[in-house]
């Protein structure tokens, strides 16, 4: 067997069909939704890509199940490669298809996405495939339908967990509004100290909550001045990644 694309603590990564490789917005997610602790038995990985949130979220939580869904044939090939060669490979259920048409006959205690989520008028990433994977694209899977979908997937004790460029927080809260989702913490990220790069979002449905409560906003640093991560992002990942 062929060494891994990107290895982490626990498990590997092969990424040699993707045009999405794994990176620290998926592995900030992660290692968030991780530390979240939140109760999910059944979870659902929207836009899965080669698995990474998946795997993580086998290596937190030992109760659950996961299923992973992923529309991209080269990103679906890696991820059930990831999957079989992980510790979880009985718990990890990669899925072939369109997100939006997905009907399982469950609902689901969390659903996680890394979602394309730039809007079709930014700019454009280097290779088409990859402008592809990160792109809203009309009718397909971006902020407003994965937020739609998620609400009719979800238990009414659930949640959905995402992460999005920080300038996309007001279309995030009218999105979440217009599904029935409130947004109940938001981890603003920083690739240094200044201006926010992301947010990652904890959403619940609007019918669990008794009474108006603001957001919560935390935030995560991903550098210090040296450039070097910081203490807090290692930290969050030391579970999953190797750090000095």
């Amino acid at each position: 067997m062929r060494d891994f694309d990107f290895s982490l603590r626990h498990f590997g990564l092969y990424q040699g069909q993707t045009a999405m490789k794994a990176g620290t917005d998926a592995i900030a997610l992660g290692a968030w939704a991780a530390s979240l602790a939140l109760p999910a038995k059944r979870i659902l990985d929207i836009g899965a890509g080669t698995g990474i949130l998946s795997l993580m979220l086998a290596q937190a939580n030992e109760q659950a199940h996961i299923d992973a869904i992923e529309l991209d044939a080269g990103a679906y090939i890696d991820m059930c490669s990831n999957f079989s060669t992980s510790p979880w490979p009985e718990r990890l259920h990669p899925i072939q298809g369109d997100a939006l048409a997905y009907s399982p006959e469950h609902s689901y205690d969390l659903i996680i996405s890394n979602p394309p989520f730039y809007q079709a008028t930014a700019p454009r990433a280097e290779g088409h495939s990859r402008q592809l994977a990160r792109t809203e694209q009309v009718g397909g899977l971006g902020i407003g339908s994965l937020l739609r979908k998620s609400r009719a997937l979800l238990r009414p004790t659930g949640a959905l967990l995402l992460i999005c460029p920080s300038e996309r927080e007001e279309d995030l809260r009218l999105a979440s509004c217009l599904a029935g989702l409130y947004l109940d913490t938001l981890c603003m990220v920083y690739s240094k100290v200044g201006i926010p790069v992301r947010l990652m979002a904890l959403l619940r449905p609007l019918t669990a909550l008794g009474h108006y409560t603001p957001s919560k906003k935390l935030p995560l640093i991903l550098r210090d001045e040296s450039g070097e991560y910081s203490s807090e992002y290692k930290a969050l990942t030391r579970d999953f990644l190797y750090h000095r």
